[in-house]
Formats: structure tokens, sequence, C-alpha cells
């Protein structure tokens, strides 16, 4: 039986914060970019995302806005990359309302 992933094994305790980290970890976000969205997408489905964010200083948010940089203008994850800059920029849905609408 395979080891439990990091991000996984933050999720189910709904260690929401740790879980964002594990899945922003260097190697994760390179070797599978789809796991940092699918983590993303899971903490937006919770309504969990604005405080997985929330809290961070410069150093915290940069390996978060360097995976929406790199991935902002790939159609698999542009949507997500849109609305997580917006959280971060704290105009939250209104953003996300308005620029993609």
């Amino acid at each position: 039986m395979p080891k439990e992933a990091r991000h996984d094994s933050h999720l189910r305790r709904f260690e929401h914060s740790r879980a964002l980290d594990a899945a922003l970890r260097p190697f994760v976000q390179k070797r599978s970019p789809e796991t940092t969205h699918a983590v993303l997408g899971e903490l937006r489905r919770r309504g969990a995302l604005r405080a997985a964010l929330a809290g961070r200083d410069e150093r915290g948010l940069a390996p978060i806005l360097n995976f929406v940089g790199r991935h902002v203008g790939d159609p698999r994850f542009s949507e997500l990359a849109i609305e997580v800059a917006g959280e971060i920029l704290g105009q939250g849905s209104f953003f996300y309302i308005h620029v993609l609408q």
C-alpha cells in the first residue's frame, strides 16, 4: 500500500495551510502541477482557500505567485490561477466575477 501524500494527510486533518504548503513544494509543483491545482481546487471547494492564503508574508506568498505566474496561461489551470491571484490581491470574488465574465 503506497504511503499517503503529505497534502492528502493535511487535508484529511483539515490543516489547510499545511496542505497548501505541501502542494507548493518545488518538486511537487514541477513534477506534478496537477497535484498543486487539485489541492487549490479542493481548498476552494471547502471554502478554505482564503484561510489557507491568509497570514502569509512575502516569503510565504512567493511559491503561490510562482505557481500562478507559471500556469495562468495554461487552459487547464487558468481559471483557478486567476481566482487565487484575486484572493492574494484582496479583491476575491469581485475580481473573479468582473474580470472573467
